[in-house]
């Protein structure tokens, strides 16, 4: 009995595509749980689990959102701590075993983030800073797995954030560090893919 499946040439082209090995679902369930997770308690194994198309969200959606937005470090679901996947610099960790409820600081972003922003932000993009605050807060509380965090981030770009003067330091009240970081993140923050 064999575990490795190829996928087939692609006999459109004159090259062959590499070939893939692709284990099944259950011998990724098995590999993701050993190599990241606590190996004493197994967990319930996702439906149509694949490992590869973990790496694929990762590599998607890595700096999609600005660093300053999220957690350096984020709950698993087992307990841990482990470094934030969508973080630029952090090595790979498999979506399926975060606690999505830890990964966007939203504590930290209603309290000090939204209060240095310019009014002039807010006139600019046509909404109100409360509004801006409530929604914030609403999607940050919504996010319980990573489609909901994909949805909750996708409302907040498609409402405020793909409006230019988010990335512009001009509408930040105190220029440091911390806000240069966010602007430079606006810059390059997009749409998740679901």
């Amino acid at each position: 009995m064999t575990f490795l499946r190829r996928k087939k040439h692609n006999l459109n082209t004159s090259s062959p595509k590499s070939a893939i090995m692709v284990f099944p679902s259950e011998i990724d369930w098995l590999i993701t749980c050993f190599a990241w997770s606590d190996f004493s308690s197994l967990l319930a194994q996702p439906p149509n689990y694949s490992l590869h198309d973990e790496v694929d969200w990762v590599l998607k959606n890595k700096g999609k959102v600005p660093s300053p937005l999220l957690h350096y470090v984020v709950s698993t679901v087992t307990h841990w701590h482990a470094c934030n996947p969508l973080v630029i610099d952090n090595p790979f960790y498999p979506p399926s075993l975060i606690d999505w409820r830890s990964v966007l600081a939203c504590n930290c972003l209603v309290a000090g983030w939204v209060s240095e922003l310019e009014p002039k932000l807010f006139k600019d993009t046509r909404t109100y800073r409360a509004v801006f605050r409530r929604n914030l807060v609403k999607c940050a509380r919504s996010i319980s797995l990573r489609r909901d965090f994909a949805f909750a981030w996708n409302q907040l770009m498609t409402k405020f954030f793909w409006h230019n003067e988010w990335s512009d330091i001009a509408y930040y009240r105190d220029v440091n560090e911390r806000t240069r970081r966010l602007a430079d993140g606006f810059k390059c923050c997009g749409w998740l893919v679901p």
